[in-house]
């Protein structure tokens, strides 16, 4: 088996054990396949490279930007991959390029082959799927709108399955009608594939279940993994933080008890109005403005992709929205549309406004920042990353923008979009998804794929690093007055810091059942069905001497309370 992972390595494992660990790739991995011999492997970052069996690097590309897809052609004698909008194939018996075939408006974002090397399909953020000879003539294109995630074929290459930006899959034959739609997955479709008699598919979504299907769009079983994905945080200016899972969007206060719970279908973004009256957060393409007890609310219609990233401007007056349709929108206070600001080439990740309210800063998958003049429309664009461009944020105290990309560095911009600094952590092993500056912005925060949050001065020195012991921290946001800084990992756990200290002041959890918790350091149950704390957490402890031992809560809190009465006396 090949794995492919955010730290830049390949890895081939036996009966799981690692038996090599291949590192000419640059950047995270995205792709990773065999050839269907058996005799090579391939693998994607912003370069693409081929592998003889044992580890032996055949033949690289550089491709200067992330590749999202890679696929064997059936004869194992055709690489082809994606490169932004267009496909490219390496031919096997001279290393040679074959003609690159173009026509995809957007990103490609799947490729797979159909039967006997006759034919490729692409899907791609344009909405569309394209079937191409073996000469690379285009010979077919199915329209549906939507961004396609993960496009299969059968062997015989008569039948297309595609996961979209929805929790539909469908089904076409390879004329391009629509034979069957798969409905029920509990979240976005995120990976579809086909059994090799093509009469069976299943599907991952993004609520973690994986659904098997007859191909006729009957279901056949499920397996549910947890409901929970925590997709956003955002304080309000009195300090509740609001936390957005697949289901519901939970708000606490500074102390971590609930005050309210909003319904709220599907992961999305999440942002506060600045008088805290209201919650906005968006579901595929749509956005919604709730007031927290959900007496009022108000719909935004107008992507025609899903919502990335959305923001207030600091005087609550406008509203602004970036998505997959590569377009920055802006709205009034009472939802309707203010404006367009369109000029990136590929799906936008996030934004941030000026301090003055008059600019705001894109972060596109093209690579590239632009400043925008909201009134005039007009923007300046920075090439800032080579690949992809996720995360963006402008300090509204000094004026400074921070952007990270693919890659291992944070690169410090000054308001008229001329680069100053840029900052290097140590080992670029992790890639950092996400920048915020604090309110003061005495420091910016920064979060790895390894779970650490590091904070920065406004210089670029390193200040405090946190770690987060469950999975990829992917959201950081900061309270209102820059005491606290909560994290939110892939693994749906958060986590609320005490900036002075270094200290957790609590945690949320999200159980099996998608419920969440909320307890202290020292284990006290702030939110949460006791009895389901009791079957589904086990804490870890570990002394002086590095043993560790498995506590479950209630024997947890009895070795507290033991701890507190033996300091007394000076024991361990």
């Amino acid at each position: 088996m090949a794995s492919g992972g955010d730290d830049g390595t390949v890895r081939i494992w036996r009966n799981g054990v690692p038996e090599v660990i291949l590192r000419e790739q640059k950047g995270r991995i995205s792709s990773v396949a065999w050839s269907p011999d058996g005799l090579r492997l391939a693998a994607a970052a912003t370069n693409v490279c081929i592998w003889r069996s044992q580890g032996i690097l055949e033949h690289e590309v550089s491709a200067g930007r992330s590749i999202r897809s890679i696929a064997w052609s059936p004869d194992s004698q055709r690489l082809a991959y994606a490169n932004g909008n267009v496909i490219h194939q390496v031919v096997l018996d001279d290393l040679s390029e074959a003609p690159v075939l173009s026509g995809h408006t957007s990103a490609i974002t799947s490729l797979a082959w159909g039967a006997g090397n006759q034919r490729l399909f692409s899907g791609g953020n344009d909405g569309t799927i394209r079937i191409w000879s073996s000469q690379g003539t285009p010979e077919a294109v199915i329209e549906h709108g939507r961004s396609n995630l993960s496009v299969v074929v059968s062997r015989d290459g008569n039948r297309i399955a595609c996961a979209d930006t929805s929790s539909v899959v469908r089904i076409w034959n390879a004329d391009g009608t629509e034979e069957a739609e798969l409905k029920g997955s509990r979240g976005a479709v995120l990976s579809v594939a086909l059994s090799p008699d093509g009469q069976r598919l299943v599907t991952g979504d993004s609520a973690g279940s994986v659904t098997f299907w007859n191909a006729d769009g009957s279901s056949v079983g499920e397996i549910v993994g947890s409901n929970a994905v925590v997709s956003d945080i955002a304080w309000s200016r009195e300090d509740q933080l609001a936390i957005r899972d697949s289901k519901d969007i939970y708000v606490f206060d500074r102390d971590g008890r609930l005050v309210s719970r909003l319904a709220s279908s599907g992961a999305g973004s999440l942002v506060w109005h600045p008088d805290g009256t209201m919650i906005a957060h968006s579901r595929g393409a749509s956005v919604r403005f709730s007031t927290p007890n959900e007496e009022q609310n108000i719909d935004l219609q107008g992507h025609t992709g899903s919502v990335n990233s959305s923001d207030w401007r600091s005087d609550g007056v406008l509203f602004a929205t970036c998505s997959n349709d590569k377009t920055v929108r802006l709205w009034n206070i009472d939802g309707s549309p203010h404006g367009v600001l369109e000029g990136h080439s590929e799906a936008i990740d996030d934004f941030a406004w000026s301090p003055d309210g008059g600019r705001l800063v894109s972060a596109s998958r093209d690579g590239t920042l632009r400043v925008w003049d909201v009134t005039s429309k007009e923007s300046q664009v920075l090439n800032a990353h080579q690949g992809s461009a996720w995360s963006v944020d402008w300090s509204t105290e000094h004026g400074r923008i921070a952007s990270v990309g693919v890659g291992f560095t944070i690169r410090l911009w000054s308001s008229d979009g001329e680069l100053q600094s840029e900052i290097e952590p140590e080992g670029k092993v992790h890639h950092i998804y996400c920048v915020r500056w604090s309110p003061g912005g005495q420091w910016l925060a920064s979060a790895r794929t390894d779970g650490t949050v590091s904070l920065w001065t406004r210089e670029g020195e390193p200040g405090p690093v946190f770690h987060n012991n469950r999975g990829q921290t992917r959201r950081i946001a900061w309270s209102h007055g820059g005491e606290r800084l909560a994290s939110a990992t892939q693994e749906n756990t958060v986590t609320v810091r005490d900036i002075d200290t270094g200290e957790t002041e609590w945690t949320v959890v999200f159980l099996p059942s998608g419920e969440p918790i909320v307890f202290r350091a020292d284990g006290e149950i702030l939110f949460g069905d006791p009895s389901h704390v009791e079957a589904d957490l086990v804490h870890v402890i570990e002394n002086s001497s590095g043993r560790q031992e498995l506590l479950k809560p209630s024997a947890f809190r009895q070795r507290i309370d033991d701890d507190s009465k033996s300091s007394l006396t000076g024991e361990e």
